[in-house]
C-alpha cells in the first residue's frame, strides 16, 4: 500500500511533468486550462491539479530549470566530458600551459581572443582615446538609422513576396474589417477605397443571416437596411455634437463592443452583427503554429514573459532536447531520491 507522503510526491511530479510538456514543445501557457487535458488528468487521477498559466511562468519554470541546469552542469564537469574549443592543458613549471594538437581548427581563434584582450585593455586605460571610439560608435549607430536595409533578393523576388504578401493581406483583411469601419463611430463609414466597395459591404451587412443555416428574409433586410440608415444619421450628430460620448471612443475609455452593448439596443438587429465583429479575437494561432514547428519558442506576445522567462525557457528547449539521456537521468534521479523515502509496503 502507498503511504500519502508517496501519494503527495507522484502528484507533484505529475505537475512538473505537465510544466516541462510545455517548456519543450513551445506550447502556450493558456492550453493548460483545456478542457480535455483537465479531464484527462482528472478520470486517471482525481487528486492532481494542473497548474495555471501563471504558475507555468513562474513557479514551475525556475523549478524545471534548476533540473535541467543541474543535470547539464553535472554533465558538463563530469571526467569523461571534453571540450572540444579549448585546449588541452598540461603542467610547465607549475603552471597550466594550453597545448594545441596538430591541425587545431580553433587555434587562430583563440589567438584573436587574445589580441582582443589586449586591445581592449588598452582602450579601457587609455580615457581620450576611449571618449573618442564612443563618439563615432554613437555617430556609426546614427548613420545606420538612415540607411537602406541591404537585400540580396533581385527584382523578380522582391516583385513575387511583395505579391504574396498582399495577396495574404487581402485574405485576412476581410468582411469583418470592413463591416467594423462601417459601423464604427469613430470613422463613420470612411476608410473605403470605393464606393462600389462600401455599397458591397452594405449589401453583406443588409443580408446579414441571423443564424448559419437560417436565411434572410426580406423584411429582415428591410429592418437591417433602416437601422443603418438610422445609424449613420446618428454617427454624424455625434461628430457635429462634438460631445463626451464620441469622445469615450476616441480616447479608448469606452469600446465600440460596449458601445453596441448599451447604446445599440434600439437596433437590435445591427446590435447582434456588430457584437459578433466587434468581438472578434486577433488570432496569433498561425504564429504559434510556426513557433512550434520551426524554433519551439514560447511565443513572447502571447504569454507576455519577460526576458528573462524567456532565456530560461530557451535553456531548457536546447540542454533538455539535446538529448534523450538527459531526460532519462532527470526523471530517474528525482525518482530513485523519493522512492526510497516514500514507497512502504504494508
Amino acid at each position: 500500500m502507498l503511504c500519502p507522503s508517496y501519494l503527495k510526491w507522484t502528484s507533484k511530479r505529475s505537475r512538473n511533468d505537465v510544466a516541462m510538456h510545455f517548456y519543450i514543445t513551445g506550447t502556450s501557457f493558456h492550453r493548460v486550462g483545456q478542457f480535455h487535458l483537465k479531464r484527462a488528468f482528472q478520470r486517471a487521477r482525481p487528486d492532481i491539479v494542473l497548474p495555471n498559466r501563471q504558475a507555468l511562468a513562474n513557479k514551475y519554470l525556475d523549478i524545471c530549470y534548476h533540473e535541467v541546469k543541474e543535470e547539464t552542469d553535472r554533465r558538463l564537469g563530469a571526467p569523461d566530458t571534453q571540450d572540444i574549443f579549448g585546449p588541452g592543458k598540461t603542467k610547465w613549471g607549475g603552471n597550466d600551459v594550453p597545448r594545441y594538437p596538430n591541425g587545431y581548427p580553433f587555434e587562430h581563434l583563440a589567438n584573436f581572443v587574445d589580441s582582443c584582450k589586449d586591445v581592449v585593455r588598452f582602450i579601457r586605460n587609455n580615457g581620450q582615446l576611449k571618449s573618442a571610439l564612443s563618439s563615432l560608435q554613437k555617430a556609426n549607430h546614427l548613420g545606420r538609422l538612415v540607411m537602406h536595409a541591404p537585400t540580396r533578393l533581385n527584382l523578380n523576388e522582391s516583385k513575387y513576396i511583395v505579391a504574396a504578401i498582399e495577396a495574404r493581406w487581402e485574405f485576412v483583411y476581410g468582411d469583418a474589417h470592413m463591416v467594423g469601419y462601417l459601423l464604427d463611430p469613430r470613422f463613420v463609414d470612411s476608410g473605403f477605397d470605393s464606393m462600389e466597395f462600401k455599397e458591397d459591404v452594405v449589401d453583406f451587412v443588409v443580408n446579414y443571416p441571423p443564424s448559419d443555416t437560417a436565411p434572410s428574409t426580406n423584411s429582415r433586410r428591410d429592418a437591417l437596411s433602416r437601422d443603418l440608415k438610422e445609424f449613420q444619421k446618428y454617427c454624424l450628430k455625434l461628430h457635429s455634437a462634438k460631445g463626451w460620448r464620441l469622445e469615450e471612443l476616441k480616447s479608448k475609455k469606452k469600446t465600440v463592443a460596449e458601445f453596441w452593448m448599451h447604446d445599440g439596443q434600439a437596433r437590435p438587429l445591427l446590435r447582434e452583427l456588430e457584437l459578433r465583429a466587434f468581438n472578434l479575437v486577433a488570432s496569433s494561432a498561425a504564429s504559434e503554429r510556426n513557433f512550434s514547428m520551426h524554433g519551439f519558442i514560447q511565443s513572447k506576445k502571447r504569454n507576455r514573459l519577460s526576458p528573462s522567462t524567456v532565456t530560461k525557457l530557451m535553456y531548457i528547449k536546447t540542454n533538455y532536447t539535446l538529448d534523450d539521456e538527459l531526460a532519462v537521468k532527470i526523471t530517474h534521479r528525482t525518482s530513485i531520491q523519493t522512492l526510497s523515502k516514500s514507497l512502504i509496503l504494508k
